[in-house]
């Protein structure tokens, strides 16, 4: 293993990071669990809510949902990391 080449970050779960959020700080503002905000924003699952703070990958209509339910564009609260995309 060559360890000069950098490695892209990975979490506890070995999923790459893909954007930064401030998910967790919004909700915690509103004194919601994640459960809690995704039955207020009409997702299936706080797991979901849990994933998206972490960075891991989120489809675009969950980052729509929630960001109505916090009434805020999407790029206020996501921040796609340099690279993240797989393009070239």
């Amino acid at each position: 293993m060559n360890r000069n080449r950098k490695m892209p970050k990975r979490t506890d779960a070995g999923r790459k990071v893909i954007y930064r959020t401030t998910l967790s700080i919004l909700r915690k503002e509103k004194g919601l669990t994640p459960i809690q905000l995704a039955a207020g924003a009409g997702l299936a699952s706080g797991a979901m809510v849990e994933n998206a703070e972490k960075g891991y990958g989120l489809r675009l209509d969950t980052a729509f949902k929630i960001a109505k339910f916090f009434d805020k564009p999407i790029e206020s609260i996501w921040d796609v990391l340099p690279g993240a995309g797989g393009g070239k």
